[in-house]
């Protein structure tokens, strides 16, 4: 496990270090003039976002060896104490007594909560796709720069996460022969920190805004106890995974999250370094998972907002910070599919000999969405009578209750809405800027509702509005009771601990300094083909760690097959 919390550390410091630099490169070229602090969540994520795009255009090029995560750690030290210097000449508040405690006490739930996701990191993979291509595609990424067609390979192969690219980014570290699993751990570990910094801001500073509770409420759900549970995302699946499903989920509550902040500090119309940084997580997050898309949205009306002012600087800004960061992405999606957006085929722009059969990129835009509305049947254009019944029906208990719990919290914003329009009272829940927001949530819910049905595509969008309402009903009904809130949630905390915090010490001489499991062994058989051969999984269809290049079977569209380009692997895949 002490292998984990390094290599969180590797993590942390070269994204903090990352963010920073952007968030100065951006103040010193868009906004002479001061700028509200960022927090530090969001030089993070930031900084993950500038990481993905630096290492999407080295990609282009060459593969990702340790020789750039070695590059980057290397520049992160050097850079630390220039770009945080600042913070040593801060001046420090005396600290009252029942605010050491209050951090004492907040420290040591941290502690035991940062130990527990590292448990569950160091726990050996057992998602299901990991072995079907996660691993595979992150074994591409370590080795080969970008291979034209190897959608051709495999479909999937084509769906181009740049959460895989830093998880090959961070996989080689400076620990010999020990592979890593955990940025989802680590994205995990930097929400608790951050809604409990939450907690302190109600209890000692008295925040009382609604982003801060959303905040707080986000950190419950994190560490909701039954992690089975459809009520919360976490579970063992997501977090010992490479899974994009969980910071997608996680990124998209942030980026509302900081949306929520401009509008309630009434900066909402105006372009700052906060506007940048939500354009920039969105692009982000977009190119982690597609599934995210109506997103974009948000993008689009804060382009519109600001182009309103016809002041060009904000609009042409966010233009070209899109375009610069979804742009290594594009290409790479344009190498290995032929398709700028994979599986989107409406947009076909591209003639080249490695591009994917269209037939293989329809398969692959509904395959998805088709088994969450009707499984294990390829029903790809089932109208909503054919399968809404059956999928509701098919929905376990917890699933079913999650699903009124979204209806219900939407309900409720409408009834709160009409109540307010009719007695003509302006309040921030029913303004223009808290609207637009609203209006990307609940299209974000419909799109996923409409498409993909399964609920690990949906939590970003769904859940998000759930938490909102709470947080609204907080602010307004219980503000006075804040105290009695702090504390019974931090005792709440404190009494559903798990054994974390003591596992360190219980643990020193077995899963304290041991190395996470690498190896997965599968048998193979292998498939002839002119200039190369194709590995396959002898039963099932996970590569795990099969050599490349492994595909989870070999199949054929109008009598064509997968053939190799030439005698290199570089030269990729096409069909013929």
């Amino acid at each position: 496990m002490i292998y984990i919390l390094l290599n969180w550390l590797i993590i942390g410091l070269t994204s903090l270090v990352a963010g920073k630099g952007l968030v100065l490169i951006l103040e010193k070229h868009l906004f002479k003039e001061h700028q509200e602090r960022v927090d530090f969540l969001y030089l993070t994520l930031a900084g993950l976002a500038f990481l993905s795009f630096a290492a999407g255009i080295y990609h282009l090029f060459l593969p990702l060896s340790p020789v750039f995560i070695h590059g980057i750690l290397a520049a992160g030290v050097v850079l630390l104490p220039f770009l945080f210097r600042h913070y040593l000449n801060l001046k420090r508040e005396k600290a009252r007594t029942y605010q050491w405690v209050l951090t004492a006490v907040l420290g040591i739930i941290a502690v035991n909560r940062i130990l527990d996701v590292a448990n569950l990191s160091f726990i050996v993979p057992h998602h299901y796709d990991d072995g079907l291509y996660y691993r595979t595609f992150v074994h591409w990424l370590k080795e080969y720069p970008v291979i034209p067609g190897l959608g051709n390979l495999h479909f999937r192969l084509a769906n181009n996460s740049t959460w895989h690219l830093l998880t090959a980014v961070y996989e080689n570290t400076l620990f010999s022969g020990v592979r890593f699993n955990d940025l989802n751990g680590f994205l995990m570990a930097l929400a608790i920190v951050y809604g409990l910094s939450g907690l302190y801001a109600l209890a000692v500073h008295r925040v009382n805004t609604l982003t801060n509770y959303v905040r707080i409420l986000i950190l419950f759900l994190l560490l909701y106890p039954n992690g089975t549970t459809y009520f919360t995302v976490y579970n063992y699946g997501v977090v010992t995974s490479s899974t994009p499903d969980l910071p997608a989920a996680i990124l998209t509550w942030y980026i509302f999250l900081l949306a929520l902040h401009k509008a309630e500090q009434n900066t909402w119309y105006t372009f700052d370094l906060n506007t940048v940084l939500i354009v920039i997580l969105v692009c982000f997050t977009i190119t982690i998972k597609l599934s995210v898309a109506p997103l974009a949205l948000l993008v689009v009306i804060i382009f519109l907002t600001n182009a309103a002012s016809k002041k060009w600087k904000g609009p042409v800004a966010i233009s070209l910070v899109a375009l610069l960061f979804v742009s290594p992405w594009l290409v790479s999606n344009v190498i290995m599919s032929g398709y700028l957006v994979f599986p989107i085929y409406q947009i076909d722009l591209f003639s080249v000999d490695w591009k994917v059969p269209d037939a293989l990129v329809k398969y692959a835009a509904t395959n998805v969405g088709s088994w969450a509305k009707i499984p294990g049947v390829d029903r790809h254009t089932a109208t909503l009578p054919e399968w809404v019944p059956g999928w509701y029906e098919r929905l376990e208990e917890p699933r079913e209750q999650y699903l009124w719990l979204v209806i219900y919290a939407h309900a409720l914003y409408w009834g709160l809405l009409v109540m307010h329009l009719v007695a003509k009272r302006k309040v921030f829940y029913n303004s223009l800027p808290f609207l637009m927001i609203y209006l990307v949530m609940l299209t974000g819910t419909v799109v996923w509702f409409l498409n993909i049905p399964d609920f690990r595509f949906g939590f970003g969008f769904t859940f998000f509005p759930v938490i909102l309402l709470i947080a609204i009903l907080i602010k307004e009904l219980l503000y006075d009771l804040r105290l009695a809130i702090g504390i019974g949630y931090t005792v709440y905390l404190l009494f559903n601990m798990s054994s974390g915090y003591w596992r360190l010490i219980r643990n020193t001489g077995s899963e304290l300094y041991a190395e996470p499991e690498d190896e997965f062994p599968v048998g193979y058989k292998t498939i002839k083909l002119e200039y190369g051969q194709v590995y396959v999984p002898e039963t099932g269809d996970q590569c795990w760690d099969i050599a490349l290049p492994c595909a989870p079977f070999h199949y054929g569209i109008d009598g064509k097959s997968t053939r190799f380009r030439g005698k290199s692997l570089k030269a990729g895949f096409h069909f013929r």
